[in-house]
């Protein structure tokens, strides 16, 4: 059962008054309220693979090397 306090917190998210105060949006709608925050990623992109590789195996190798990297610099218990 809702508290007094609880109910008090729900109505004080109706900002609106009137009795279309909760009212279904359209999809588009929804979409327009959506703000998204895009960054650049630092690192470069490389448009190919290292020669004799492919992508897979070089994200791997980096995998791995920062994993070594992890294991050298915070001991575990």
């Amino acid at each position: 059962m809702a508290t007094p306090s609880n109910a008090r917190a729900v109505k004080s998210l109706n900002k609106s008054s009137g009795r279309r105060r909760f009212v279904f949006k359209t999809l588009s709608q929804r979409v327009e309220e959506i703000d998204i925050d895009v960054y650049r990623s630092l690192d470069p992109l490389k448009a190919e693979p290292s020669e004799g590789s492919s992508f897979f195996r070089d994200c791997l190798v980096e995998y791995r090397i920062c994993i070594a990297y992890s294991l050298n610099h915070f001991p575990y218990y």
